[in-house]
């Protein structure tokens, strides 16, 4: 069935027991996000578009401007296999635009769609394949990530010394099942790196398709308990993880790849194109620090040239015939977001078609040894994403393709990650949990939730989604931005019963001594809370509050807090009941038991 009107896609709901769909983008360095909608919602999304907050996503929006509207790909629908059978969960990919449906500078898949649009006017098809490397690592005992790899395997290795063949086939049969052509799977030569290759497709397909894949790939190992990395180097002594991006190019039914390429030729200058604007494009496809760390060994480039097969080149030619005839773009990784590099990679050929540059002589030698290089007078990589930042700041090529605001902000939020490293205490543990490897939110998995603030910490609660509205409490973490520290407060959750419950207590002043947060318990059955308690964040002190305070009042809950540090709070008498009674009190008082609260007048009506 081909997905093409709304009323295909609530056909679908229907038919496959849906119950929330997803909204699924991705901001300016390719994170995934995406927002829930109900499916009795749906119709209305589907017409009107989802609103969001636009300045809540990396280098979106300011604050003062920050509504924005996801539009949905039909095309792109699919059911999410991991989560439950029971009220499926399905997804779009989603492009952004301006509430008046104006065009929006930051939306990436739209940047690429009109690149591809360009070639098409030119008689010209474009076809992308990508391979990607990642890292599998065991997980502690607390379900958090190590640096240790699942196996001690190397290239094309089979079991018992390749330890993820399982894992890789459950991911390619995922693949299968939502729509994806997976091509290749097999080990790679770090220990515990592997790599699975998807047929190619058009751009923007492949883009969805990378984007799919590492969800698809995070879900898998988190539902085996393991930890997968796209950390571009996870471990200084072993192999780095690229994301080779293979491209081709179809005029009349032939592929321009195929044979021999003339230097003048238009595969030729395609070629061109892209090995002169390497350097420009570096910083979208190799956006992290440690991505620089790859470059020059373990069969990543170092300097910008090209040949046949040689695995040392920037851009290599496979010796293959036919449709798979292509070049091998061998310097991206898969921290970049793939519609800005596929887009930008494109551009850059189409600059070498348009300007009929001419193709340099392919170097065939290993570049890999250093002393090779001498005396060719060949270009390198930037060698730091400072470096790399610094020439697409000064890329005219750049300034002609990208939207002025998306590559202003990209740079500065770039140049805000290089000194949030310099500045850590612990660069490798920053990079991989701030800036690559976030948890990731689905079924099975460890989440991060907002808990609360007390003027310059925030917490979180970490738990594990056992499904069906349960979850497993681990512990809670602090983390001060300012600072940029992070403390375990608990390692485990010192009271089953409790959750951290919002809003919560924190004084209305800086200046207050002590800070409070409100932990609560929900019975699930009657949705009402059954146990409250206050934390003194000084202490870290559990005080839980008394019940049946006045008369039959059983429940305590806070509103508020004023001026002066007190709590407003409010009483009720039973599940599902009506407030009794409002008051005043401090949170110390209510935490060492008093229940003598100053009483506040409610409104009536």
């Amino acid at each position: 069935m081909s997905y093409s009107t709304q009323q295909d896609i609530l056909d679908f709901v229907e038919d496959n027991n849906v119950k929330f769909v997803r909204f699924a983008f991705c901001d300016i360095f390719g994170t995934q996000k995406n927002i829930a909608v109900l499916a009795n919602d749906l119709p209305k999304a589907l017409e009107d578009g989802v609103c969001f907050d636009g300045s809540s996503i990396a280098g979106f929006m300011k604050v003062e401007e920050s509504d924005l509207v996801l539009r949905p790909d039909l095309s792109t629908v699919t059911i999410l296999p991991w989560r439950p059978t029971e009220g499926r969960v399905m997804q779009f990919f989603c492009d952004v635009e301006k509430p008046d449906g104006q065009p929006f500078g930051g939306n990436c898949r739209g940047f690429l769609r009109s690149v591809n649009r360009k070639f098409k006017k030119l008689g010209i098809t474009c076809n992308v394949g990508a391979e990607c490397e990642f890292y599998l690592f065991e997980n502690d005992d607390r379900g958090r990530p190590t640096r240790i790899p699942i196996d001690f395997g190397g290239y094309f290795d089979v079991a018992p010394l390749d330890a993820g063949e399982n894992l890789r086939r459950d991911i390619c049969l995922t693949m299968e099942q939502m729509g994806m052509s997976p091509q290749h799977s097999h080990h790679e030569s770090g220990n515990g790196q592997n790599e699975i290759d998807c047929h190619h497709a058009g751009p923007l397909k492949t883009a969805d398709n990378v984007m799919m894949f590492k969800q698809i790939v995070r879900a898998i190992a988190t539902r085996s308990g393991i930890h997968a990395s796209f950390l571009p180097k996870p471990l200084p002594d072993q192999a780095g993880s690229g994301l080779h991006i293979n491209l081709s190019l179809y005029m009349d039914g032939r592929n321009l790849f195929e044979g021999d390429i003339a230097p003048d030729s238009i595969a030729g200058s395609f070629m061109a194109g892209v090995l002169a604007h390497s350097r420009e494009l570096t910083v979208f496809t190799n956006p992290l620090p440690n991505s620089y760390q790859r470059f020059g060994c373990d069969e990543a480039p170092r300097y910008v040239s090209w040949s046949r097969q040689n695995r040392s080149q920037l851009v290599r030619i496979p010796q293959v015939k036919g449709d798979n005839c292509r070049m091998e773009l061998r310097s991206p990784d898969p921290a970049c977001n793939p519609y800005l590099a596929i887009g930008l990679v494109l551009a850059a050929g189409l600059d070498g078609i348009e300007n009929r540059m001419v193709l340099s002589a392919p170097v065939n030698k290993n570049l890999f040894d250093p002393s090779m290089a001498e005396g060719l007078g060949l270009e390198t990589l930037p060698a730091s994403l400072e470096e790399a930042v610094q020439a697409a700041e000064e890329s005219e090529f750049l300034r002609r393709v990208l939207p002025e605001q998306l590559a202003s902000r990209y740079f500065t939020e770039e140049l805000k990650r290089c000194e949030a490293l310099k500045h850590a205490s612990d660069p490798r543990t920053n990079e991989r949990t701030k800036l690559a490897e976030r948890p990731y939110n689905g079924a099975d998995v460890l989440t991060s939730g907002y808990a609360a603030t007390d003027g310059s910490r925030l917490y979180f609660v970490e738990e594990k989604d056992l499904g069906e509205g349960a979850y497993e409490r681990l512990g809670l973490t602090a983390i001060d931005p300012a600072a940029d520290t992070t403390e375990t407060i608990w390692d485990t959750w010192p009271d089953e019963r409790a959750g951290m419950s919002m809003p919560n207590i924190q004084p209305a002043h800086g200046d207050k001594s002590t800070q409070w947060l409100w932990l609560r318990y929900n019975n699930t059955a009657e949705q009402m809370p059954e146990y409250r308690a206050l934390v003194n964040t000084k202490t870290w002190k559990i005080s839980p509050l008394k019940q049946e305070v006045h008369n039959d009042e059983r429940y305590i809950s806070a509103l508020a807090q004023t001026n002066d540090g007190r709590l407003l709070i409010w009483t009720q008498s039973n599940p599902g009941g009506y407030c009794n009674g409002m008051g005043l009190i401090t949170p110390e008082e209510l935490a060492a038991g008093s229940t003598d609260w100053q009483p506040v007048t409610m409104w009536q009506g």
